[in-house]
This record gives structure tokens, C-alpha cells and sequence, in this order.
């Protein structure tokens, strides 16, 4: 339930009918400043009024009720308007509950699917991902990539394991720069990434993306003395034209990996 659902749920509308006007005020960033979210404008002012304060979603709420009239002096009034705020307190704190626990459920997803040093997904994630287009969607198309950075072992002996951090990072900026905007990507261990693209393969699309990758690496990382290039070296497999399981495409894409690097080597 979102606020101010909750006022329906709440009947604070049938106060209408009783003559007195109600409204759900938000707290501004200016001092002494409220601005009418749903109800009546005339709930600000009045004879006779109340305002009760809530606290929603990190903000500041006012549930005002006002009356031209002495409604105060009978008890059943005064029961009803109690009833109405209350069950509208209560009903705003399950939202609030909710909006807490949806918190908490997306921070523990990411930290079961994400990769906490360069926010791609894991290798968890990632299965997850590949089972999930493969289940959902049995005969569209998609491209992995399977992605090794070069030389990386030599990085971190040479600069340490801060700077290979830092190198991680880079590389996952700087493809998450230029890949095709629905991409997916996902680090499944040590220098070693997958990139997801959805749809057939585009091979010119994807030419110019490598390429713009290569020319942002190219100056390596200076802020940790690390001369350039940082190169990579990649494999390709298409599902389903190559392989039809998640295993089977990673094996595929792997191998066309290592073939490039065995070419450049010998090149």
C-alpha cells in the first residue's frame, strides 16, 4: 500500500459528509511551510480544528481536521475522528514497514547477485540471469561475450592488489560506458567478465564499442602509475546458434577467448 492510499483505506473521507474538512499536509523545507497533498484546503483553517503529526518515509506529514461547527461537543464525533486518525496512523506505519523491508530486500540483493568491488553481478547473479532468458524465452536471441583482461596477474604483482582494484573498476566503467544501453554485465571471478547483449549479434555495433573501450584504456591508470594500454581479450557466443545452456554458451565463448589470445600472442 503508498501513502496516501492510506487515506482511503482509513474512511477519513466520510468525514466530508460530517461537515468537516480534512487534509493530508506535507512539512516544506522552509520553516513553518506545509503543502496540501490530498483533502481540502479549508482543513488549514478553521474554528475548530486538530492536527495530528506522522512520520512517512523519512518525511514530515500533518493530518489536519477542522469545522466550522462545535463538532467537539458530541462524543460520538470525537470517536469517530479518534477511530479515523488512528487507523490512519497505523495504516501509515505499515507503510513505512514496507517501505523498510523492500530496503532491506534490495540490499541483500545485491549483496547475493552483485560483485562488491565493481558492482557488476557475480557469478550467481549472472547464472541466474542466463537461465533466466533462457527459460523465459527459449528461442530469442542474445550475445555473450566472455572478456579477459590481459596481463593482469603481472599488474597486480607489480603495483599490488589496491591498484588491480582500482583496474577492475576502470575497466567496469569504462564497458559499462560503451556498451549498447541494455546491456548486462557480470564479473564471475578474478579479471574475468561477461557481457550480455540482448537481440541477434550486431557485429559493426559491437566493433565500435571494443573499440571505443580499447581507446579509453589505452592511456592505462595514472593515478596509480599504471601505464597504458590496459588491453582485453574476448570471445564470442551467440545463443541459440552455439549452444543452448548456460554452461555450454560460457565453455563456447571461453574457447573463442582464448583462441584471440593465442592469435595476438603469435601476432
Amino acid at each position: 500500500m503508498r501513502f496516501p492510499e492510506v487515506l482511503a483505506a482509513s474512511d477519513l473521507y466520510m468525514l466530508g459528509n460530517m461537515n468537516m474538512a480534512f487534509g493530508l499536509w506535507r512539512a516544506c523545507p522552509q520553516p513553518d511551510e506545509k503543502r496540501l497533498i490530498v483533502g481540502n484546503i479549508k482543513s488549514e483553517s478553521g474554528p475548530v480544528s486538530i492536527e495530528v503529526p506522522v512520520n512517512i518515509l523519512n518525511a514530515r506529514w500533518f493530518i489536519r481536521v477542522a469545522s466550522n461547527e462545535a463538532w467537539y461537543t458530541s462524543l460520538e464525533t470525537w470517536l469517530y475522528v479518534a477511530l479515523s486518525i488512528l487507523l490512519s496512523l497505523f495504516l501509515s506505519g505499515l507503510v513505512q514497514r514496507n517501505h523498510d523491508l523492500s530496503g532491506i530486500r534490495t540490499y541483500l540483493e545485491a549483496i547475493a547477485y552483485r560483485d562488491p568491488l565493481t558492482g557488476a553481478l557475480n557469478r550467481r547473479g549472472l547464472f541466474d540471469e542466463l537461465q533466466r532468458r533462457i527459460t523465459s524465452a527459449p528461442k530469442s536471441k542474445f550475445v555473450l561475450y566472455y572478456i579477459d583482461l590481459n596481463n593482469f596477474k603481472a599488474i597486480n604483482d607489480t603495483y599490488g592488489h589496491e591498484a588491480g582494484d582500482r583496474v577492475l573498476q576502470l575497466f567496469t566503467e569504462v564497458v559499462r560506458a560503451h556498451a549498447h544501453l541494455t546491456h548486462i554485465l557480470g564479473r564471475i571471478g578474478g579479471d574475468e567478465f561477461i557481457l550480455l547483449l540482448s537481440g541477434p549479434p550486431v557485429s559493426k555495433r559491437d566493433e565500435v564499442a571494443f573499440d571505443c573501450m580499447r581507446k579509453a584504456l589505452a592511456n592505462g591508470l595514472p593515478s596509480q602509475k599504471i601505464p597504458g594500454p590496459i588491453t582485453f581479450s574476448m570471445g564470442r557466443a551467440v545463443y541459440p546458434d552455439d549452444a543452448q545452456t548456460a554452461d555450454a554458451l560460457l565453455s563456447c565463448a571461453d574457447a573463442a577467448m582464448y583462441q584471440e589470445k593465442e592469435r595476438a600472442k603469435n601476432g
